[in-house]
């Protein structure tokens, strides 16, 4: 599927120069890439929220903590 999509001169040529430099091998694979990157990055800013969540209620209950691993002395 192709999608036509408005940028700004200075982000063209941004993805131009990375193009260029061998970083991506097309505006499109730029593109791809970015969209891809972005999607990545928002299901970490979701684990990162829900691992805050649990760390606060760790807090408030620790008895519900478990041992991952037993040490020994």
């Amino acid at each position: 599927m192709q999608v036509q999509i408005k940028l700004s001169e200075d982000m063209v040529h941004e993805i131009d120069q990375c193009v260029q430099e061998g970083r991506f091998r097309s505006r499109s694979d730029a593109v791809r890439v970015i969209v891809k990157l972005y999607r990545e990055r928002e299901r970490m800013v979701g684990l990162g929220g829900m691992l805050l969540e649990r760390s606060e209620e760790a807090k408030a209950r620790p008895e519900i903590l478990s041992e991952l691993e037993k040490s020994e002395p």
